[in-house]
């Protein structure tokens, strides 16, 4: 399992308070399953919301002082976060897959 991963749950626990071992463990959990944002709320205030979460985990990474991959940027992972977060569809996976492909790891 790739660190990106592990990171990504560590702060998804402490943040929404899932447990890390569930979002790692868990291949059928849902974006939406973690409650990021009021999805039965309007499109506007979805964007707005997902885009507060995606901000707050890329704020932590950036703490971290994580350097970005060749190529990899905040701009991109912030969008791709947002509307990952905003559709809620995907698994939870592909929020540290998207921090996985614009932050450099060690185990890469």
């Amino acid at each position: 399992m790739k660190l990106a991963q592990k990171f990504t749950a560590t702060y998804l626990q402490g943040e929404y308070g899932v447990s890390a071992y569930d979002i790692l463990q868990t291949p059928g959990m849902k974006v939406r399953d973690l409650r990021m944002i009021n999805y039965t709320a309007g499109d506007d205030i979805r964007q707005v919301e997902a885009m507060k979460a995606a901000a707050g985990l890329l704020h932590f990474f950036t703490s971290l002082s994580m350097p970005f991959e060749v190529g990899g940027s905040l701009q991109d992972a912030f969008a791709q976060l947002t509307e990952l977060i905003k559709s809620g569809d995907e698994a939870v996976g592909a929020l540290g897959e998207v921090v996985d492909a614009n932050y450099k790891f060690t185990d890469e």
